[in-house]
């Protein structure tokens, strides 16, 4: 960690020497030896780092001299703060401090200015006893002999591998996986619940183990419920019955934040599996002590004969407390990796394959003494094997085989030395970011996004060229996960990693690297912090954030991730933590800020989402170099600072769902470094105007533009300059806000915002989606439909009342997801004009079209030949669809069409249809149809065993069962049975299926009015 700080903290001495900033101080001979002394420094750093793991003395002259480092960047991040805050005053620049007028830099251009000789006899000062503080280091370097860094600072190669590979590829697990599954499937004579444990060594392979059964087809078929609990290291009870409750189908969502009462949560988790053959696997245990399993054990009892519980362990201990008179318990020890097993994980992760390229084999020899000193433990090799991917060398790979850290005893932690090694090899950028995950929780789901914008507001991050910062941030991350550093990664529906979790070993391996990042359940030395040998610079708590933690002076991140700070901050809150990079305080009732957050001058990241706040304090402004600002969900919010301009380091202003913020003050336009700004809200008399979005050329991902009506023409709109905002990806254009949908304009009105949406022509390089709503005029823009946007791949058309006709967008040539709704006025659409119209649509909705009545579609022509998901909601006066419809689709919704009849021929490889609250739309069940697995009608049709695919069937019915479930006998795959009918229902079936209950007894799952079936 030193090592990285020292680095960092050179290159901002050097800068701010080539800008010859020290002359305005009169301190450029002190700036320049505390540069030297941490350049002669960083020489020994690396060998430093590796005999800190034997050595405690080194370790402690480590720690001295990563305090200095940091006091050394709080002062020239104060001297920042000051200059750009010179810059925002407009000071007038005079030559009274020997600075030429040629003179243009940020840094010489603002600080010629600081007449204040208060501050500039402090930061002098401050210098001058950092640089007396360093000397001494520097002296006692001496005498540890260390050797100096022969050029090698990053470990290797970065890695370009993707995340996923070969994460599938589990190794000589087969017979254990066996062993499991046979006590799993073997029937009990007594009605006693079983408990199954896996026991092993930190890394041993435990948790993929219980993967592995947990999935298999033979026992997702055996059990009812299965489900999958990550215990807390304090075996929290009642979140284990929350993870039970939740696990039920049809549950409703509920805060559980509200639900505190453990006797709601117990009796409904007992009830949640009450007559079920359930699965339970409980990860990662630790629990010694009876009494808390006994509270869960309760909640258990109700399950059905056969009932299992599955154990990962660390301590067999915990095993043993889990058996009693009526629990029969097996232990299953999972051993080390036998080394052929552990060969074939390691090319796999090392190679990319199962062995080395003919250019490689030199190195298969090292590899496989490699493995063996992994000692068999599979998370030891695999970390190893990526980490080996990176280096090509002979030489580099001895380095590795030859390390000290082989040689020590493993840590207390059960840290393997392999893990630790696979950290010390990592490049020099990417471990200060790996460390600093430790000041999450174990088992805390980690944001990507926001890591990221930790690490920035850090200083991790090292600039590159023309590539923004978060880019920079987004390739540590990828890394990282590609090291196989971090549990459980959460892709979204287009597969990008948006969250992971940091669990069991590799936090482990965090804390024991990072002695400055610090959670609520590591610090028992809290009392006590002021005396504690080691500086807590980060920290993340749950429970009420401890009085003495306030007076951490050297605190750079306060992470409260818990719910119980109380309505009011208090005025002291802030007064000790004037060093603080980052504060989150997002999920509490917070009603008011106190003014002195404005003092926490090196603040960078605040994040404040879904709290009670109405406003800011105006001191806010003040926080020249904050990055990130994030106001998500704020549901009181109603104004920001009217000195936001002030505020020019903002980057990020998240804004999402600020349902009462209907005001942006003047000065947006002024932060020229803003990346996110989720929300735009057009000024009327007052407020920003939209010609405030003309330099704000660096705005990406997603825009929304709200109350274009207050935009008086289009001379004023093409101000806008939205063409050249090329790194939008999504624009929503809103002329109405929420608070005035229904509000009626006249003719010149309409014309007027006609011209103004024509002028606002989006930019159309990487635009992939574009949402138009509340348009009042009658006439489309001519741009909406133009090819050149040739990446927008979907559009949303609402509330357009006047428009006569949908437009022409049947020339784009990447749309794929078309969203029209609430066309009052619109009685006739024609999707053509052109042959191959709508060449790669899959998905089309029309929704809420109260005057539609004739729909052209030409699919011989080839219009819409890509289309696989129809849906038509509530469009009373439609009588016919279009015959026939485009033979790719796969997916039919028809819902609230009174008149709509179902076509002569459907499409043959519909696989589901959905023709529900529409009484007249009568599907005429043929072999044509023998593709559906999912269907929902609204009465049971004739000849439903024909539909042999058929896996859920939902019927909304009223009628009589005399024969409704004729040839339900011949629909072998159907897996669910749903019906929503009168309150007799029930009865009446049971009285039927007591005579023929062989027609549905094979159906898996049966719901009467959401009430299931047994």
């Amino acid at each position: 960690m030193a090592g990285e700080l020292v680095s960092m903290l050179l290159g901002n001495l050097s800068s701010m020497l080539q800008q010859e900033v020290g002359l305005l101080l009169g301190v450029k001979d002190e700036i320049k030896k505390v540069f030297s002394m941490f350049r002669a420094i960083r020489a020994v750093l690396h060998d430093a780092e590796n005999r800190q793991i034997k050595e405690e003395f080194i370790r402690e002259w480590l720690e001295k001299l990563r305090n200095v480092a940091y006091d050394m960047d709080d002062v020239l991040d104060e001297w920042h703060a000051e200059t750009l805050r010179s810059q925002i005053e407009g000071r007038s620049f005079d030559n009274e401090n020997h600075i030429s007028k040629k003179v243009r830099t940020q840094f010489s251009s603002s600080l010629s200015c600081f007449k204040e000789v208060g501050f500039r006899d402090r930061i002098a000062h401050r210098i001058k006893e950092i640089r007396e503080n360093l000397e001494e280091i520097k002296d006692e370097k001496d005498t540890f002999y260390f050797k100096e860094d022969e050029g090698r600072r990053d470990g290797g190669k970065e890695m370009s591998t993707s995340s996923l590979i070969d994460e599938s590829k589990i190794f000589g697990r087969i017979p254990d996986k066996e062993r499991i599954i046979r006590w799993l499937l073997t029937r009990s004579s007594a009605n006693d619940l079983t408990v199954i444990s896996i026991v092993g060594m930190a890394g041993i392979g435990k948790t993929a183990l219980a993967q592995l059964v947990y999935n298999d087809s033979r026992v997702k078929i055996r059990f009812q419920k299965s489900i999958w609990v990550s215990v807390s290291p304090t075996f929290d009870a009642g979140g284990i019955c929350k993870a039970i409750i939740e696990s039920n189908e049809g549950y409703p969502y509920t805060d559980f934040k509200e639900l505190h009462s453990w006797n709601f949560l117990h009796t409904l988790a007992k009830k949640t599996l009450e007559g079920k053959r359930f699965l339970i696997v409980l990860d990662d245990v630790w629990n010694e002590d009876e009494s808390k399993w006994e509270k869960i054990k309760l909640a258990l009892n109700g399950g059905l004969r056969g009932s299992r519980i599955i154990v990962t362990t660390r301590n067999e201990n915990v095993a043993k407390i889990m058996s009693s008179a009526h629990i029969l318990t097996h232990i299953h020890n999972l051993e080390r990796l036998p080394e052929d097993h552990g060969w074939s994980l390691f090319n796999s992760r090392a190679f990319l394959e199962m062995r080395p390229r003919d250019d490689q084999l030199y190195l298969e020899t090292i590899g496989k003494e490699i493995v063996r000193k992994c000692q068999g433990v599979p998370l030891a090799i695999e970390v190893i094997g990526r980490a080996m991917r990176s280096k090509t060398t002979e030489s580099e790979w001895k380095l590795v085989v030859e390390s000290e850290i082989w040689d020590l005893p493993e840590f207390a932690n059960s840290i393997s030395p392999a893990l630790v090694l696979s950290y010390y090899n990592m490049p020099s950028h990417l471990k200060q970011c790996f460390a600093f995950c430790s000041v999450f929780p174990k088992n805390h789901l980690i944001e990507k996004d926001t890591l990221i914008k930790l690490w920035m507001a850090q200083g991790f991050l090292l600039f590159e060229g023309k590539e923004g910062i978060e880019k920079v941030g987004e390739r540590y991350f990828d890394d990282l996960v590609g090291r196989s550093l971090f549990d459980d990664i959460v892709t979204d529906v287009n597969g990008f990693v948006t969250h992971c979790q940091m669990r069991g070993i590799f936090h482990d391996l965090c804390q024991s690297v990072a002695r400055e990042c610090y959670t609520e359940q590591c610090l028992p030395f809290v009392g006590n912090l002021q005396n504690s040998s080691v500086c807590v610079r980060h920290c993340s708590m749950k429970e009420t954030i401890p009085f003495q933690l306030l007076e951490a002076k050297n605190l750079r991140t306060l992470l409260y991730l818990g719910w119980s700070l109380g309505n009011q901050v208090p005025d002291v809150f802030f007064h000790n933590l004037s060093c603080l990079r980052a504060l989150d305080l997002s999920g509490n009732e917070i009603e008011r800020l106190p003014d002195s957050l404005g003092s926490l001058k090196h603040l960078r990241y605040l994040n404040l989402s879904a709290t009670a706040l109405h406003e800011l304090p105006e001191t806010v402004s003040n926080l020249c170099l904050l990055q990130t600002l994030k106001l998500n969900e704020c549901h009181r919010l109603e104004k920001l600072p009217q000195g936001i301009g002030k505020m020019i380091s903002v980057r990020h202003l998240e804004i999402e769902g600020t349902i009462n913020l209907h005001f942006l003050p003047h000065g947006i336009g002024k932060l020229s470094s803003l990346r996110t700004i989720s929300k735009f809200i057009v000024g009327n008399e007052s407020g920003c105007k939209i010609e405030e979005l003309k330099d704000l050329n660096l705005i990406q991902g997603k825009l929304n533009i709200t109350n274009l009506r207050s935009v008086l023409s289009a001379d004023e709109s093409s101000k806008a300059e939205l063409e050249k905002k090329q790194h939008l990806h999504v624009l929503i254009l809103n002329c109405i806000d929420d608070r005035r949908r229904n509000l009626v304009m006249g003719r010149d009105e309409m014309g007027r915002m006609e011209s103004v949406f024509e002028a606002l022509r989006p930019p159309h390089t990487n635009l992939k989606e574009l949402q138009i709503l509340d348009f009042p005029g009658s006439k489309f823009p001519v741009w909406i439909g133009d090819p050149v946007f040739s990446n927008l791949v979907e559009v949303v058309l609402f509330h357009f009342k006047e428009c006569l006709q949908v437009p022409s967008l049947g020339k784009l040539p990447s749309l794929k997801i078309l969203t029209v709704g609430y066309m009052q006025e619109v009685k006739s659409i024609d999707c053509g004009g052109v042959n191959g119209a709508f060449p790669k649509l899959e998905k089309l909705r029309f929704q809420s079209m109260t005057e539609w009545a004739e729909w052209k579609l030409n699919v011989e022509e080839g219009e819409m030949a890509c289309l696989l998901d129809l849906k038509i909601i509530f469009c009373p006066v439609l009588k016919v669809l279009p015959y026939p419809l485009p033979y790719t689709l796969r997916k039919l919704e028809i819902d609230f069409c009174a008149q709509l009849i179902c076509p002569p021929y459907l499409p043959p490889h519909l696989e589901e249809l959905n023709a529900s609250h529409s009484i007249n739309f009568f599907i005429e069940l043929s072999p044509n149809l023998s593709n559906v697995k999912h269907l929902k009608i609204q009465d049971f049709p004739n000849g439903l065993g024909q539909l042999k695919e058929l896996k859920t069937l939902e019927i909304l019915s009223h009628c009589d069962l005399t024969s409704s479930f004729d040839g339900f006998q011949h629909l072998t795959k159907l897996l669910e049975l749903r019906i929503h009918s009168s309150s007799d229902f029930k009865a009446r079936l049971v009285k039927y299926t007591l005579q023929d209950w062989h027609k549905i007894a094979h159906i898996p799952n049966i719901y009467i009015n959401n009430e299931k079936i047994q």
